[in-house]
């Protein structure tokens, strides 16, 4: 990858002309505070800025109805509406997965912006249920014909197209990518229990994706902002560990102590 910096003879200049100004002893604290702030200026106006240049999803098409959830659980259409404000969820059907629909949203989202598959540098899936558990973007960049670009996924839960999104505006903006593809997928029908009224309501299947782009020189960048934290300490609220024996995948084991045998 080439970094494309616009601008990065205007940090050089700034090095130059701070170094031959004269600094008191009693003003150092300023200077130094105020040298900082410039900088950051400086340095931000020289960031290539970026933008939404397209955008495209896809789903199952087997849906499952409250109505339907209520032959599982003990639950209603009418408690669900009232508290979740959902009528319905998608799921993956017999030979789909999330790679697929991936690619599905990606063709769209490359349609949408006018841009060549072989014109994006990276590959960024945002996803908590690969296909594989090596990661599946590879797989999506492939599908798509996207040769020219490195492939990753990245795992947030609830957060992780945001946190996608953030980490590849700033491939972007420093100049070592011209197109992103960033995409959101999940098949939680898959981990679910779905004996369980409070969880299995919730969730569904679906896929989500944006090309992301490097703005034309002279446009500000659309992302106007970033503010993010963690609080691990909420793990316990929410979390799909490994079940069965040793923490490993659920699986027969040779242990009488690992499985409550009737």
């Amino acid at each position: 990858m080439q970094c494309q910096f616009s601008n990065l003879n205007s940090i050089r200049q700034f090095f130059r002309s701070s170094s031959k100004c004269p600094r008191s002893r009693l003003g150092s604290r300023l200077s130094i505070s105020s040298t900082a702030a410039q900088l950051r200026q400086v340095t931000a106006n020289a960031l290539v800025g970026c933008k939404l240049s397209g955008v495209g999803s896809s789903v199952p098409s087997t849906v499952i109805s409250n109505t339907e959830l209520e032959k599982l659980v003990e639950t209603s259409d009418e408690w669900i509406t009232t508290r979740t404000g959902i009528k319905r969820r998608h799921v993956l059907g017999e030979g789909e997965s999330v790679a697929s629909h991936a690619a599905q949203a990606c063709r769209k989202a490359l349609e949408m912006a006018n841009v060549s598959a072989e014109d994006i540098s990276i590959v960024l899936m945002a996803t908590s249920t690969p296909d594989d558990a090596f990661g599946s973007a590879c797989q999506v960049q492939a599908a798509i014909g996207a040769k020219n670009a490195v492939a990753f996924d990245l795992t947030a839960a609830c957060s992780g197209f945001v946190l996608a999104l953030v980490t590849a505006a700033q491939y972007i903006r420093t100049g070592m990518a011209k197109h992103v593809l960033v995409i959101g997928a999940d098949a939680l029908s898959r981990i679910v229990d779905w004996r369980d009224r409070g969880t299995c309501i919730l969730f569904g299947d679906g896929c989500g994706a944006v090309v992301l782009s490097a703005a034309p020189d002279g446009h500000s960048c659309s992302l106007l902002g970033v503010d993010m934290h963690s609080d691990g300490a909420g793990q316990k609220s929410l979390h799909a560990r490994y079940s069965g024996c040793g923490g490993k995948p659920f699986q027969v084991c040779a242990h009488n102590d690992c499985f409550n045998q009737s």
